[in-house]
């Protein structure tokens, strides 16, 4: 995947500003393990995103309890899984609360 085709879609498709596009591509394509990747890389593509796990919370659990976009809840399982109590608090401040009931 290449840094320029994620930044486009990260500036266009979730209206990060250029800079932060740019950043969050880098991270992704240098920092994101290998799961994370491909997810990021199926959704450029417009492909079934795969359901990877972070720090024991899978792709699918995180954007349903945050509302999240794929590249958002890939994100919050990216930290899950560099730190997972930092992780786990991201996690419960961005939690919907009508997700809970």
């Amino acid at each position: 995947m290449l840094l320029s085709s994620l930044a486009a879609q990260l500036i266009t498709r979730e209206l990060a500003a250029p800079a932060q596009g740019w950043a969050w591509a880098w991270r992704i394509q240098n920092e994101y393990p290998a799961p994370l990747r491909e997810a990021a890389e199926a959704w450029v593509e417009n492909r079934p995103l795969p359901n990877p796990q972070g720090g024991g919370c899978s792709l699918e659990e995180v954007m349903e309890a945050t509302g999240a976009t794929a590249p958002q809840a890939l994100e919050l399982l990216y930290v899950l899984e560099r730190s997972p109590s930092d992780g786990l608090t991201l996690l419960a401040r961005c939690t919907r609360r009508d997700r809970l009931r």
